[in-house]
């Protein structure tokens, strides 16, 4: 799920009359009857939220330009059963632009004196960047 860290207010669910963020999990597991679904969210939701920087050499490599599902838009402000619609944003086409880029905002000058580059690579997904050629010279690159 989106962290407060990195998705602060920005909007995850638009319903006629309210929009809601990362900050409002509890308010949304409530209306979805889902009532076990946020006393689950306090034990793991935030794992990855504030990790520590890796302390070795690390390049982050993602692609960008893909239209990414960043939000749901509902029907109803008190019925999540029926299918949303979804908002789309920049990412790699599974994992929105913000949230890839949340590595580099937590490490970049701040990985216990070992160097962190990143790059993305235009309208390339998630997965399909690993059949690109310029990503994998980068990586024989950087194992050189």
């Amino acid at each position: 799920l989106p962290s407060p860290q990195v998705w602060g207010d920005t909007p995850l669910i638009y319903t006629p009359s309210n929009m809601y963020s990362s900050y409002d999990f509890e308010i949304l597991f409530e209306k979805s009857g889902f009532t076990h679904g946020f006393e689950r969210y306090q034990l793991i939701g935030n794992l990855t939220a504030n990790l520590p920087p890796p302390g070795v050499d690390t390049v982050h490599l993602y692609g960008i330009n893909k239209d990414t599902r960043t939000a749901f838009r509902y029907a109803s402000d008190d019925s999540f059963d029926e299918e949303p619609e979804p908002v789309y944003g920049n990412g790699d086409d599974t994992v929105p632009l913000l949230s890839l880029q949340s590595a580099g905002r937590m490490w970049n000058n701040n990985n216990n004196g070992k160097t962190f580059a990143e790059k993305s690579y235009d309208q390339q997904t998630h997965t399909g960047i690993l059949k690109n050629d310029e990503y994998t010279n980068d990586i024989l690159q950087f194992l050189q």
